[in-house]
């Protein structure tokens, strides 16, 4: 499947893609008679970092299937090369485990507070960055990817942290 044929004036089922701005779609599954929506992004970089991939909070293993097969459909068999979690819940995290065993060389991107809970579900990313505690300077990545984390401290949880995307101006704040 096009992630080019995704558009937000479409109607869709409830496990496609939907694209929310240029480059980054909503990849979980939007079930309506669910209590709780996971909201589990995907944002695809272009230009001179063509494919570089980050999933946004890998989301519930009851979506496990939506996401892989979004994940897939948008990034071929690359997969994402960062991985976010804003904070421990199984929402946010329950993809988390098969989807670093899928990508082994991805790095997740969490606060130490989030990850001392977060490894207690044997998680094996490739890498681990722990952005600078209650820090919210802009971080380089690889490839000149900044993104800035914005500590959102007691906000859900102690350790919770939201990511600003600077180039969309988006900011992937976690539990809506």
């Amino acid at each position: 499947m096009n992630k080019n044929s995704y558009s937000s004036g479409i109607h869709r089922s409830a496990s496609q893609p939907l694209i929310v701005s240029k480059d980054c779609w909503m990849i979980g599954y939007r079930n309506p008679s669910s209590l709780l929506q996971c909201n589990t992004y995907l944002r695809i970089f272009s230009g001179p970092r063509q494919g570089i991939g980050f999933c946004v909070d890998p989301g519930s293993q009851f979506d496990a299937a939506v996401v892989e097969s979004n994940l897939n459909a948008l990034t071929g068999d690359e997969g994402p090369e960062y991985i976010t979690v804003n904070h421990q819940d199984p929402d946010v995290t329950g993809n988390l485990p098969a989807l670093c065993r899928a990508n082994p060389a991805a790095t997740v991107l969490l606060t130490e507070d989030t990850w001392r809970l977060v490894q207690h579900l044997s998680v094996q990313p490739g890498k681990l960055q722990f952005p600078p505690p209650l820090s919210s300077r802009r971080q380089i990545l690889p490839h000149g990817i900044a993104w800035q984390p914005v500590p959102t401290p007691f906000c859900h949880f102690r350790g919770a942290m939201a990511w600003y995307d600077l180039e969309s101006r988006t900011l992937f704040s976690g539990d809506l």
